[in-house]
């Protein structure tokens, strides 16, 4: 004979039902670690752009000039 068939299931197997009611301020106090002072996240710093400098500046590339250096004509006759 099998035990445990057709009946109600064991106790054990059956989850633990959480206590009726609120959570008292003691559940809740523990739930927070960090405590009632402390913020729960620290913000990053924010991110200051470098100064603007001879270096960060980007260095502008003169247009060519027509006349100077290599002239290439694409297409026929050439």
């Amino acid at each position: 004979m099998a035990a445990g068939r057709g009946g109600p299931p064991a106790p054990e197997s059956r989850p633990r039902s959480p206590r009726p009611g609120p959570p008292g301020p003691s559940r809740r106090a523990r739930r927070t670690p960090t405590g009632p002072g402390r913020p729960l996240a620290i913000p990053a710093p924010p991110v200051v752009p470098p100064p603007a400098g001879p270096r960060a500046r980007p260095v502008a590339v003169p247009p060519p000039v027509a006349g100077s250096g290599p002239v290439v004509r694409a297409g026929p006759g050439s």
